[in-house]
């Protein structure tokens, strides 16, 4: 991960470390040796790097100290926490676990404590979710597991109620290795062992760009066979 407004890179290894990289000097600036290997990380407001591990807790480690990473949440059921994301905007760290996805608030400029306020999404998923992330806009979050990519917009949320907001769901039965938005958080864009898929999320800004090419008139089934490409639902 590139932390912002500094020239660092911060790797993360099995070989358990977690190493800061500074890209002016090409030099190892930091390494810290794990009890296991960290494969998801965030880093947050250039100071702060935040990795689950699988015994359910949320550590935090600033990489331009000498201190070792401080436990910032650890759940009671000890569930292995998998991917992480954190919405800068809303304050909010989101991670997965096998069935649920916790929302814990998370502002790093007044947080000094250990984190126990939380709310959580049942997902109903069993399988593990690989990719959790937001779109640039801070509108969309996006899970994607073996069993179905989940989106859901939060733009009429003020807190972390969210689990009352129906996901869009997105049928996958593979394993998705990489997943993002376009600038502009109008497209999901996901990559599986076969496809790069680009998939619309904001299903009324595509249908008010038809309008404008059809000039209002509806379009003929030829047309949209034309302008559109993939599982886009046709309106009456």
């Amino acid at each position: 991960g590139f932390v912002p407004g500094r020239e660092w890179i911060i790797s993360s290894s099995t070989d358990r470390t977690l190493k800061v990289w500074d890209m002016e000097q090409q030099d190892l600036l930091r390494e810290i040796q794990l009890d296991e290997n960290i494969e998801e990380f965030v880093i947050i407001n250039q100071e702060l790097v935040v990795y689950p591990l699988s015994d359910g807790r949320i550590m935090a480690w600033d990489p331009g100290s000498d201190d070792e990473p401080e436990v910032l949440y650890a759940d009671a059921s000890r569930q292995p926490f998998q991917a992480i994301a954190y919405n800068p905007e809303r304050k909010l760290l989101v991670t997965s676990s096998p069935g649920q996805i916790k929302m814990i608030p998370f502002d790093p400029e007044i947080s000094g404590e250990l984190i126990t306020s939380t709310g959580t999404i049942e997902i109903g998923q069993k399988g593990v979710i690989s990719q959790l992330e937001f779109s640039p806009d801070n509108r969309w979050l996006v899970a994607a597991g073996t069993e179905a990519i989940l989106l859901w917009d939060l733009s009429d949320t003020e807190n972390i109620s969210v689990q009352r907001y129906i996901p869009l769901v997105i049928e996958n039965d593979k394993m998705i290795f990489s997943l993002t938005f376009d600038r502009e958080s109008k497209y999901l864009i996901y990559g599986d062992n076969q496809l790069l898929h680009i998939h619309p999320i904001d299903l009324g800004d595509i249908y008010n760009k038809l309008k404008l090419i059809s000039g209002g008139e509806p379009l003929s089934q030829q047309a949209w066979d034309y302008y559109i490409k993939g599982n886009l639902e046709r309106p009456d």
